[in-house]
């Protein structure tokens, strides 16, 4: 599936965009407001008036950079048990 990283015009957009997409195709959020979407569910937004752009390349890196991979989110969860149980004793 080929995808799109957009980024909405406005706020009322991005509220009725994500609404819409989340209901009736696929939508994920990475930090900064950008959002992954199917490249062929873009006609939804502009069946419906949406006004959406794409995002810059700068700004993908930027949100991707922002994304914790799921090692760290692994060894954060470690960490706060090993945390838990010191402070039980």
């Amino acid at each position: 599936m080929q995808t799109a990283f957009i980024r909405f015009v406005t706020e009322d957009d991005r509220a009725r965009g994500f609404a819409i997409l989340a209901k009736r195709s696929r939508i994920s959020s990475l930090p900064g407001q950008v959002y992954q979407v199917p490249i062929k569910d873009l006609q939804l937004l502009e069946s419906e008036n949406i006004y959406y752009r794409r995002a810059t390349d700068h700004e993908v890196k930027t949100a991707n950079d922002g994304v914790p991979s799921p090692s760290c989110w692994l060894f954060t969860s470690a960490l706060q048990s090993e945390v838990q149980e010191t402070a039980a004793v």
